[in-house]
């Protein structure tokens, strides 16, 4: 338990946003089973002469509605969602560039 504590998990990406050679990308991810359906979003960071890392921004889950739904109509569900996360996040955070 003493090596817990040593334990650092980078969390801020607002102060890498405004360094000068930093190149941010934004990833997101969706999926959808007959339980439920997701989204995830990633940011990818690079610098000139370092290797990139990717962190964690925001993730959201629903439950499947009580009426049967197919699976595809789950899977768009879930694509709408992460096209929403990008909205937010790209309003929240406007040094992202959008591809």
């Amino acid at each position: 338990m003493r090596q817990i504590s040593h334990v650092k998990i980078p969390r801020g990406i607002k102060n890498k946003l405004d360094e000068p050679n930093a190149q941010v990308e934004l990833h997101l991810f969706s999926d959808a089973s007959e339980i439920g359906y997701g989204a995830v979003a990633y940011a990818r960071v690079s610098y000139l002469n370092e290797p990139p890392y990717c962190i964690l921004l925001y993730s959201k889950s629903r439950v499947a509605p009580i009426k049967p739904v197919t699976v595809p109509r789950l899977e768009m569900a879930a694509a709408v969602l992460s096209v929403r996360l990008s909205e937010v996040l790209q309003r929240s955070l406007p040094n992202f560039s959008a591809k």
